[in-house]
């Protein structure tokens, strides 16, 4: 039986999750961060702090693990998202673009994670008030042939052994492609209101500098970018929120 485009050779067993980790002792700290991630833990167990903490620990622990994008990007989305008022913890869109940014060193375009990471990377600069940035992430998104995305490099994907095993692989592949092409859609409405927000920025700056604009008209068209902001943030968020309940 030949193995359908995209998927791997037949790995070594180990992992009860189906992820490939370079060493047991990252795979029992990845186990552990987890007890203690929000995501899959309940207070007063819960600890941002020390999940991220874990997942840094697991990663250096397995240098040249394609499964280490997997955690860095973890390690993004707690920052990006999470807060607890009552422990002082709130997001942080830096450390986030961060780790974003790391995972793209651990990943590349042919896996759907390149394209969420840079998706993630375009959200932070939302976050932080400067949406024009998010253009360059879009653009690296949309540059992706949907067709070129395999299946995840960082799971154990056995050589099927019947038809029907290769026919669930090659349907798992269109899955996660057309995954892609889904975020491809958002993406081309977060970049067109990324450009409305700029050209409005711009004409009221240009306007303000000529002293075509009142102030009390300053404040209404400021009003408006910022419904813009709050929208385009609105949709980045409700985004990363379905693909972490995915």
């Amino acid at each position: 039986m030949t193995a359908p485009e995209g998927v791997l050779p037949s790995r070594p067993s180990g992992s009860g999750d189906g992820l490939i980790y370079g060493s047991e002792f990252a795979e029992r700290l990845v186990q552990e961060a987890r007890s203690f991630d929000p995501q899959s833990s309940l207070p007063p167990r819960r600890d941002r702090d020390l999940a991220i903490s874990l997942y840094q620990q697991a990663i250096e622990a397995q240098p040249g693990a394609k499964v280490n994008a997997v955690l860095a990007n973890r390690i993004a989305q707690l920052y990006n998202t999470f807060a607890d008022k009552a422990r002082g913890v709130y997001p942080r869109p830096d450390k986030a673009a961060e780790w974003w940014r790391r995972c793209l060193e651990f990943t590349d375009p042919t896996q759907l994670l390149w394209s969420q990471a840079q998706m993630g990377l375009a959200s932070t600069t939302v976050m932080q008030r400067n949406p024009e940035s998010a253009a360059a992430f879009y653009d690296q998104i949309l540059a992706v042939d949907s067709n070129t995305i395999q299946l995840e490099n960082w799971k154990r994907w056995g050589a099927p052994q019947t038809d029907e095993e290769a026919a669930a692989l090659r349907q798992e592949l269109e899955r996660i492609r057309q995954q892609h092409r889904e975020l491809q859609a958002k993406v081309r409405q977060m970049k067109s209101y990324a450009e409305r927000l700029s050209e409005r920025k711009t004409h009221v700056l240009e306007a303000r500098e000529n002293g075509q604009v009142s102030r009390a008209t300053r404040r209404v068209l400021m009003f408006v970018l910022s419904g813009l902001l709050v929208a385009a943030t609105l949709l980045v968020l409700r985004y990363r929120q379905r693909k972490l309940a995915a």
